[in-house]
């Protein structure tokens, strides 16, 4: 019984901390060619707390990892947009990987706006931006290259307050992706608009579904 007892209690603290959901991408705006929506994707985790310097609290703080899928079709991610209506500011650019530069530009970005997306500005009150340094193509997210985004959430505001406002479209991420190999030969751009179909990561159901177990064990045993 105490050692079912201190397994819950990994369990448990485990399952508090990963908070982590798989979101894939959709879209939307419809140039000829290839459709390459299957490569793209973008982590979404929990990452903690940190003191907000300007409100002077603490807020929870979340990961966005975006990937190109390596073997895809050639491609580079150039522009990511937040149309954050509760999220709070992009604390951290984590572009580490090798031939990936971004620079965090607000709405100074260039497009302005996720071309072919008309956001519904009722719900979203702030929009904030990066893009890769020029040229864009070669300093972007291409195929087998990742980046990381730290953004702050508002306060009082929670990793599922945010998975819920994404599944609402209260908060919508876009990504415009150029350089995009066609099979004749050339290259286009396209958007792309996350979908709002959240996939829970494998580990967060892994640890989710043996404290289940562990539960079920123990009601049967008493």
């Amino acid at each position: 019984m105490k050692r079912i007892a201190i397994v819950l209690f990994i369990v448990g603290l485990c399952a508090s901390n990963l908070y982590a959901a798989l979101c894939s991408f959709d879209r939307i705006e419809g140039n000829e060619g290839v459709d390459i929506s299957d490569q793209l994707k973008v982590n979404v985790s929990s990452n903690g707390q940190m003191l907000d310097s300007i409100l002077g609290e603490m807020v929870d703080k979340v990961t966005f990892k975006f990937t190109n899928k390596t073997g895809g079709v050639d491609s580079s991610i150039t522009e990511i947009y937040f149309y954050d209506g509760s999220l709070l500011n992009m604390y951290s650019i984590d572009d580490s990987h090798p031939n990936v530069y971004f620079e965090d530009l607000g709405a100074s970005t260039n497009p302005g706006e996720l071309p072919g997306y008309q956001p519904n500005y009722e719900l979203l009150s702030v929009l904030s931006a990066t893009e890769a340094e020029n040229p864009e193509s070669k300093k972007g997210v291409k195929t087998g290259e990742w980046i990381e985004i730290g953004y702050t959430l508002l306060p009082g505001k929670t990793f599922q307050d945010l998975l819920d406002d994404m599944e609402t479209r209260e908060v919508v991420i876009g990504i415009h992706v150029k350089s995009i190999d066609q099979p004749g030969g050339g290259a286009e751009s396209d958007s792309f608009i996350l979908n709002t179909v959240i996939v829970p990561e494998p580990a967060t159901i892994g640890i989710l579904a043996l404290g289940s177990l562990l539960v079920i064990r123990k009601r049967r045993k008493k």
